[in-house]
């Protein structure tokens, strides 16, 4: 059984306010251009189709010609395709007969997960995005109602989107909410022979499973600390039988437009400018621009100087080339903000006044204070709320 695992396409966010479709096109091509030549048995994606539960109508597009592509790539070869946490799952189903017609299965609620899809030999066990309290039971009945379906011999494969402690989450644009993570025998997972797993954008495999559990990570960088630190990539994934280890390999796939922290160190303002400048002008790029702080906040104009700058190349469309997006900002310890100061539990914060929430903010972000003016509105809003 030989299987394509890729999740976390997140088509259709919106970067910084750049809209992203075209890269999530050219990510669905490269993919169709892997069906072809690694001619699986099953496509799986494990959820995070796309980056919001209403996505636009161009990213309705791009999921649409791409997943189709995938089909006509090989037209007999499965497509699952699963919701993860980011879709919304009536909206990813609203049109799973249709899907049908193309070979392509939405499991979009725990319904799905009972009913396998063959496979190569064997069997898949779509399991929706669960909440982590639901999801064992779910997964425990679908994988055992699976492996009767498919006799001792044959490989079962679970599909599913959730966090597994002891997961890596380096780089990961948002942190997950740890208390949500699950050991794999606790996820009622631990029954399949290879458990194809969304959620996570660093592909790594689950500690202790020798590759039996893994993820696959995300084909695209979703924000600046997922780039650069790891290859973004999708797996091609064997199993020879029930019980056998898998043989996976990764295949990379490259941007379309690179998301760059420029330098590679942090520097003074004026130097970052310099280097947002030197970069080239024949390809795109989103940058964010690598500053040493001394004093306690950057120069008030700094981002409308870096926009100044990066708007200075356009193609031939207009867009800009140089797509300035954010500052990554260090600061020495004498200004560095101080965490003990800034931080609150969940009990502090419901008590705080809103005026001393965006106080403590702002040290904790290292920005300028609010001037009187901006005092001036929070604390008309303050006594209004009181009145």
């Amino acid at each position: 059984m030989k299987i394509l695992h890729t999740s976390d396409w997140h088509l259709g966010q919106s970067f910084f306010g750049y809209d992203r479709c075209s890269e999530g096109a050219d990510m669905m091509r490269q993919l169709a251009v892997i069906v072809a030549d690694e001619r699986p048995d099953a496509l799986v994606v494990a959820g995070d189709v796309f980056h919001n539960a209403m996505p636009s109508n161009e990213a309705s597009r791009t999921y649409v010609a791409g997943v189709l592509a995938l089909h006509e790539a090989l037209p007999s070869m499965p497509i699952v395709i699963i919701a993860g946490n980011h879709d919304s799952a009536a909206r990813l189903a609203a049109y799973g007969e249709l899907w049908r017609l193309a070979g392509v299965t939405i499991a979009a609620s725990r319904r799905e997960a009972m009913v396998p899809v063959p496979a190569g030999g064997g069997m898949i066990v779509p399991i929706a995005y669960q909440h982590p309290g639901a999801l064992p039971e779910v997964a425990t009945a679908a994988i055992a109602a699976a492996r009767r379906a498919a006799g001792a011999c044959a490989p079962v494969v679970a599909v599913a989107h959730q966090g597994i402690v002891g997961a890596d989450y380096t780089g990961h644009y948002r942190q997950p909410f740890l208390a949500d993570s699950l050991s794999l025998a606790e996820a009622g997972l631990d029954g399949a022979d290879y458990v194809a797993l969304g959620h996570i954008h660093r592909p790594q495999p689950v500690a202790g499973t020798g590759n039996r559990a893994r993820y696959c990570g995300s084909p695209l960088p979703v924000h600046f600390d997922e780039a650069g630190h790891y290859t973004h990539s999708v797996d091609i994934v064997e199993i020879a039988e029930a019980g056998a280890a898998p043989v996976i390999h990764t295949v990379p796939i490259s941007p379309a437009v690179p998301l760059l922290t420029v330098p590679d160190v942090p520097v003074t303002l004026d130097e970052a400018l310099i280097a947002l400048e030197a970069l080239p002008a024949d390809a795109p790029c989103y940058v964010r621009l690598n500053v040493a702080v001394k004093g306690q906040w950057l120069p008030g104009d700094a981002k409308e100087r870096a926009i100044e700058v990066a708007a200075r190349v356009t193609d031939d469309n207009g867009v800009v080339v140089k797509r300035f997006c954010e500052f990554a900002i260090t600061r020495d310890e004498a200004t560095r903000a101080d965490a003990s100061a800034v931080t609150a539990d969940v009990e502090e914060l419901s008590r705080m006044e809103p005026l001393e929430a965006a106080e403590r903010y702002l040290r904790h972000k290292g920005m300028e204070p609010l001037s009187d003016d901006e005092r001036g509105i929070f604390e008309a809003i303050q006594n209004t709320a009181i009145n």
